[in-house]
């Protein structure tokens, strides 16, 4: 972790801006890079004048907003095309089970692309499966937008307040980790106990 943290601080300092929207775009096209950490280290810094936090913030969307939405036209415009080519798929896509999973995930479309766009690894992939089944595009976009918004206020915001409040990168990450494992347990328990109460 601390590997990471210090690639990524020295990445956005020395190019500041340009590498923020580099990582960003990445991570949201198809590469898992730190994107939420990036966000997170730049707005930490904005309290000593290195960043600017609206810049922070617009460039952020920008990159994540460009790198989801490259993505979902390419698998929207060539993604069961190139896959029909292969055997295994293209009986699926002929198949009552490709009818049964295409209307699973336009009716989960909303909360599946809002959630994706905090875990930067599942993020290309509910692209691709956008694309390919394919969601409406202004449909995915307006979740796109939503999730975009909430993810990059989430961090960037946390950056922030954290670092104004003298933290370091890796107290800052560290400090979050915690904070989403512990979200996790909690869901987790509330979910069991809905299930119990419902059985």
């Amino acid at each position: 972790m601390t590997f990471i943290i210090t690639s990524v601080l020295s990445f956005l300092l020395a190019y500041r801006y340009f590498s923020l929207f580099v990582i960003t775009f990445f991570a949201a096209f198809i590469f898992p890079l730190p994107s939420n950490l990036s966000v997170l280290t730049a707005a930490s810094f904005t309290n000593q004048g290195v960043f600017n936090i609206y810049f922070v913030i617009g460039i952020a969307l920008l990159g994540n907003i460009a790198g989801d939405l490259l993505m979902y036209g390419l698998a929207y415009r060539y993604g069961k095309r190139t896959l029909e080519k292969i055997s295994i798929f293209k009986r699926f896509f002929n198949s009552p089970k490709y009818d049964y999973y295409t209307d699973k995930v336009n009716r989960y479309a909303p909360i599946t692309i809002i959630i994706s766009r905090f875990v930067t690894e599942a993020n290309p992939i509910v692209n691709i499966i956008c694309g390919i089944v394919p969601v409406p595009f202004f449909q995915y976009l307006k979740f796109e937008l939503i999730g975009e918004v909430l993810d990059v206020l989430v961090f960037a915001l946390a950056g922030f307040f954290l670092g104004s409040q003298g933290l370091t990168v890796l107290q800052t990450t560290e400090l979050l980790l915690l904070a989403a494992a512990s979200m996790w347990i909690i869901i987790q328990v509330v979910r069991k106990v809905m299930a119990i109460r419902k059985g």
